[in-house]
């Protein structure tokens, strides 16, 4: 639908050069007929013009509530969701259930990145990684965002982790029928013995090469071609995709708010305490260290953490596996 606005130019119809009012009708030339009467047609234009922009200021005046939560994200919607997800993390298809309902009640949402990749993560644990690729490539595409930095950063990670899948699968076909491994990936990628169909990546999803490289056994010399390590720059570590999937939701992420600072240029500043990881032991009876309290900057990253979002009532936070929703200390929900 086209607006009429008070820019819109018009010919041919009695208007005036900016349309904000009908111009005025020539007076008839002398000798001309007595009975001349202007045009009709631009002042009904005019009418209809000014109706439709009547209506276009008056629907943006009065937009509903949820259209403008939408813009920055629907916390009180968000907050059901992760209450399902906290409740019940090792119930995939409970939390499918949720996230495909606030998907859904929610189109527009800027939360959608942190249900598409929370989604995606659980896909991965039922094995359909066909479908959680599939999301995940989706987010890897969303434009800029307040969240969508921290969203594509967790998505890249996984389809890191898949290609790394394919990767190996090639090592283990080279692996077969040299019986040891090549020295290099570009050996790998210039076998001709490997399936046509067998494509994989010498890159990560960062665009950086894989580092790879033969380790071979401390106790056994001449056999340096028979182990390897393989890693994305960027996970270390953290590269393989079982083990990240064994890591429970949310575990590595030992942050948490307590305390909110003014920000800059609209940006929250929040103190984070950094608690023991879990599991950890005190040493000869001694009680673990109170946390380490650090001042992290909203959409800054630290110690491999991600302050995504400060916001009315939550504060998110995401590391390139998972994320967190935390109650905004002193805020009630």
């Amino acid at each position: 639908m086209s607006v009429v606005g008070p820019d819109t130019v018009f010919c041919n119809v009695g208007f005036g050069v900016r349309g904000s009012k009908p111009a005025r009708s020539p007076r008839p030339a002398a000798g001309a007929r007595s009975g001349y009467r202007p045009c009709p047609v631009g002042h009904s234009l005019w009418a209809v013009g000014r109706s439709i922009l009547l209506a276009t200021l008056l629907t943006a005046l009065f937009v509903p509530p949820a259209t403008a939560q939408e813009q920055t994200g629907n916390e009180r919607a968000l907050w059901r969701l992760w209450q399902v997800q906290d409740a019940t993390p090792h119930d995939h298809t409970a939390v499918l259930a949720a996230c495909q309902a606030f998907k859904q009640a929610h189109p527009e949402d800027a939360f959608l990145v942190l249900t598409e990749t929370l989604q995606a993560w659980h896909l991965l644990k039922l094995g359909r990684t066909v479908d959680a690729v599939a999301m995940l490539e989706a987010v890897a595409q969303y434009p800029a965002g307040p969240l969508t930095r921290g969203g594509q950063a967790l998505a890249a990670a996984w389809l890191t982790r898949v290609d790394r899948e394919r990767v190996k699968q090639a090592l283990q076909v080279y692996y077969r029928r040299e019986i040891g491994y090549p020295p290099a990936l570009s050996d790998l990628a210039a076998y001709e013995a490997l399936p046509e169909a067998l494509v994989f990546p010498l890159q990560d999803r960062w665009q950086r090469a894989w580092h790879y490289r033969l380790i071979g056994y401390r106790r056994l010399s001449g056999l340096q071609n028979q182990k390897y390590e393989l890693q994305s720059v960027k996970l270390g570590a953290h590269s393989d995709l079982t083990e990240a999937l064994s890591v429970p939701y949310g575990q590595q992420i030992t942050m948490r708010p307590t305390r909110i600072f003014p920000g800059v240029r609209g940006r929250g500043v929040v103190e984070m305490e950094i608690l023991p990881p879990p599991g950890a032991v005190p040493v000869e009876g001694q009680p673990l260290p109170a946390g380490k309290r650090v001042q992290v900057g909203e959409q800054a990253w630290m110690q491999g953490v991600f302050l995504a979002h400060v916001g009315q009532h939550l504060i998110l936070v995401c590391d390139r596996s998972h994320w967190k929703v935390f109650p905004k200390p002193g805020a009630g929900r």
